[in-house]
């Protein structure tokens, strides 16, 4: 076996060994009662101070909704 390759195995023990198999990011929900959308291309907020989000799809239907969590 080549020295690169025991150099890239002794790291790669070394990194795994380290980690404690928790990740460090938790996903949490932004809009628990939204619908899944399908195909989403494009989401955009308009410069009007209505703090309204819009969700175009692939298909070209627009969803409207308000920017809350609740």
């Amino acid at each position: 076996m080549s020295k690169s390759k025991i150099l890239f195995l002794f790291f790669m023990i070394l990194f795994f060994k380290s980690s404690n198999g928790y990740s460090q990011y938790i996903l949490n929900s932004a809009f628990p009662n939204l619908t899944v959308f399908s195909y989403p291309v494009e989401i955009a907020t308009p410069n009007d101070s209505t703090n309204r989000i819009f969700v175009v799809q692939q298909k070209g239907r627009v969803y409207v909704f308000n920017n809350n969590s609740s």
